[in-house]
């Protein structure tokens, strides 16, 4: 399966990107290059995010090429087109389970944590980013502290406001690592990602919420660990490159007059950036393990003494 996979995706690359002759009787056979045999050996898991964003991209191509080179494409192209939608969208829905049938596998950076007892327990709070870090730094912390995380992808500082108490609970912390910033700095409009709608909160409105959740925070009288805002890469769809240095600026003052110290994790990043997806904010496996250690450490700074 993987070698048809790799011959797929050979075929589809040179397909999308060197349209050398469009005339004619040549469209379809353009077109039938990117319809895999096996689609859901060429894409792998149909309900993946590798699968939705390779469709979403092969389709704008098309979308584009189409209109430049035949504005009035012939019948079997048409048909051709129908082929390569069918398919797809009947393993994307066979991607999803019927209401009560088998649920998809959860994130393990979701799954719940039985305390060990005697170990300091320990919040991190954060969006997809430290998700993404969640289940590295619980492995790092092994024998160390009771690493817990807020139950879902903490979104912007309203969704902090909004479910602060359900995600604090009763129990003691002893420390709390936290983070808001690029669900807040975000353009978002009807459900979607789009750079010309003004960001979820303002700069104003972000540090209102972001004083009201560390005056909160403080109450619970943890150790409090501030995480600053990853970058934002060139090329990002909905989040502008550098405005996350804005909402830091922000971040940091509230901060200071707080007493609450930073981890850094957006200069590691500025100099490794490798660490980080091509216009994307999330990071690799490989550069999310090296978020996770910078987190370790800066958790373990502020670990009760033995």
């Amino acid at each position: 399966m993987a070698g048809d996979r790799a011959t797929f995706q050979r075929q589809r690359f040179h397909a999308l990107h060197h349209p050398t002759d469009l005339s004619g009787s040549q469209h379809s056979a353009h077109v039938t290059k990117l319809i895999p045999n096996d689609p859901a050996a060429a894409f792998g898991r149909p309900d993946s995010f590798h699968f939705r964003q390779q469709i979403s991209e092969d389709f704008t191509r098309l979308r584009v090429f189409l209109s430049a080179a035949n504005p009035h494409p012939p019948m079997k192209l048409t048909t051709l087109l129908a082929l390569l939608v069918l398919p797809i969208t009947l393993l994307a829905q066979a991607g999803k389970p019927e209401a009560g049938g088998e649920k998809r596998k959860a994130d393990p950076s979701l799954a719940p944590v039985t305390d060990t007892p005697g170990l300091p327990r320990v919040l991190l709070i954060g969006d997809s980013i430290s998700m993404g870090y969640t289940v590295p730094v619980r492995e790092l912390l092994a024998g160390k502290a009771n690493l817990h995380r807020i139950p879902q992808n903490g979104g912007s500082t309203q969704t902090g406001l909004d479910n602060f108490d359900k995600w604090i609970g009763s129990a003691k912390w002893d420390v709390i690592h936290f983070n808001w910033g690029l669900h807040d700095l975000k353009h978002w409009a009807n459900n979607k990602m789009d750079n010309a709608a003004p960001p979820v909160a303002a700069v104003e409105v972000y540090e209102k919420n972001l004083r009201d959740l560390v005056a909160r925070l403080k109450k619970t009288g943890a150790k409090l660990i501030w995480a600053n805002t990853t970058p934002v890469p060139e090329g990002t769809a909905g989040r502008l490159a550098g405005d996350e240095k804005k909402y830091n600026e922000v971040a940091a003052r509230v901060m200071k007059d707080a007493g609450v110290p930073t981890d850094d994790l957006h200069s590691a990043v500025v100099a490794n950036p490798t660490w980080q997806r091509e216009k994307n904010v999330h990071f690799t496996p490989e550069g999310s393990k090296a978020l996770a250690e910078k987190v370790v450490a800066a958790i373990t700074a502020q670990l009760p003494k033995k």
